[in-house]
C-alpha cells in the first residue's frame, strides 16, 4: 500500500500518493472536474489515514506542479494549471510519512496565472 518499513519505528512509512494520486474530492468538485475533462479510476482507490485517494487522467493541456516553496516534509503543495496557464486546482496540506498526513483538495476561487517556483536544490 505505498509503504516501507522504518528501521526507527514499528510503524511503516507511508510514500505520499502524489503526484500519481490525488485527495478524492468532495461531491461537488468532483463532479466539476469531471465536467472539465478530468478521468478517474474509482476502481483503483487507496485509502490512506482515513482518506481516499484516486487515480486520475488530467484533461489534454493540463498539468500539475509541485509549488512548495517551504519545507516539503512540512508542507504540501502542487497545483493544476489549465492549458491557459491559469492555476485552477490546488492539493495541498501535509505529509510526514509516519504521521500527521492530510492533503486536501480546492478549487482556486480567483485562478492566476502560473508560475514555476525556483527549488534549492539539496546537497
Amino acid at each position: 500500500m505505498g509503504s516501507v518499513e522504518s528501521p526507527e519505528q514499528d510503524v511503516p512509512f507511508i510514500l505520499m500518493p502524489l503526484p500519481n494520486r490525488i485527495p478524492k474530492p468532495k461531491e461537488k468538485l468532483f463532479e466539476k472536474m469531471k465536467e472539465i475533462g478530468f478521468a478517474f479510476n474509482e476502481d483503483d482507490i487507496m485509502t490512506m489515514f482515513k482518506k481516499k485517494y484516486l487515480r486520475y487522467t488530467a484533461p489534454e493541456g493540463w498539468s500539475f506542479h509541485d509549488v512548495c516553496t517551504f519545507r516539503p516534509d512540512i508542507m504540501v503543495k502542487w497545483v493544476f494549471v489549465d492549458k491557459r496557464n491559469l492555476t485552477r486546482i490546488m492539493v495541498e496540506g501535509v505529509w510526514k510519512g509516519y504521521y500527521d498526513c492530510d492533503l486536501d483538495i480546492f478549487e482556486v476561487v480567483s485562478p492566476v496565472p502560473y508560475v514555476p517556483v525556483e527549488k534549492e536544490i539539496e546537497q
